[in-house]
């Protein structure tokens, strides 16, 4: 161990004080415990190939970094906002089964940059605070099963006394700049139908699947995105089953300067 380890275990360990509720569900060793691999070296490798292959990348370390050390206030922001959603994640659901399950991915899987996980644990946050603040829907659990089939929902809620699973996906490196709003469409509609056919197939009777599309728009798209694509109408799709529908939400990434940083552009589940 080094004195550059130290300090930087000391400053994570100080930056997670804020958050207590979120801090209860780490690993108590974390972030001193070799297993994580947080080290100045490590932090350093990631922090100069993290945009190697998806410019997003980002994971808990640079997060809890990024508060204080952020290469500008948005960067700032960004961390200190999605800190906030993890503690009041944390806090709203510590009871629930499943819950650590959703979290767990930010201490396993930290340092992969062929699989931006951080994001899918950003956007099953967010949905489960959305679908219960916003939607009204009661959050049952996480990880949980779809019947008897072996499939699992990032979600399962009930809305209106009805049990609904909710699977988030991502789409990562998306571009649109090249080509026209309806292909872009279709990518949505496509991607919808194949998640609903795969995940939903074992629908209990009487029950709602839906997925939660989450696109991470690359930085050049922002713009034309905002501008052309009515984000604020949802795409229903039929999966060939009597209830289950898509609804699209879109974590849009990324500022035409190249400035780090989100918008959560998307429409209630009220509509269930």
């Amino acid at each position: 161990m080094s004195n550059h380890d130290a300090n930087l275990w000391s400053l994570l360990e100080h930056q997670l004080h804020p958050y207590p509720n979120f801090r209860t569900l780490l690993p108590g060793d974390y972030p001193r415990a070799e297993s994580y691999g947080i080290t100045a070296k490590t932090m350093k490798w990631y922090s100069d190939n993290r945009d190697s292959k998806m410019w997003q990348h980002f994971n808990l370390p640079m997060l809890l970094y990024s508060v204080e050390y952020g290469i500008d206030s948005k960067v700032k922001d960004l961390s200190s906002s999605i800190l906030e959603a993890f503690e009041e994640f944390s806090k709203t659901f510590s009871t629930l089964p499943g819950v650590t399950k959703t979290l767990t991915p930010l201490w396993k899987t930290p340092w992969d940059l062929a699989d931006p996980t951080f994001w899918s644990v950003v956007g099953e946050v967010f949905m489960a605070l959305h679908a219960k603040t916003k939607a009204g829907l009661e959050i049952l659990g996480f990880a949980q099963p779809i019947g008897g089939g072996g499939k699992n929902a990032d979600i399962r809620a009930k809305h209106r006394g009805t049990i609904t699973h909710i699977d988030v996906t991502m789409g990562h490196l998306t571009k649109i700049i090249e080509g026209d709003i309806t292909a872009f469409r279709k990518l949505v509609e496509d991607r919808g139908k194949t998640k609903l056919q795969n995940k939903f197939k074992d629908l209990p009777e009487g029950e709602n699947g839906i997925v939660a599309l989450i696109f991470v728009i690359q930085r050049d798209n922002l713009d034309r995105f905002k501008t052309e694509v009515d984000a604020t109408d949802p795409v229903y799709l039929d999966s060939g089953k009597k209830n289950p529908f898509a609804q699209v939400y879109w974590l849009v990434g990324g500022t035409k300067d190249g400035k780090f940083g989100f918008h959560i552009i998307d429409k209630s589940v009220e509509v269930i």
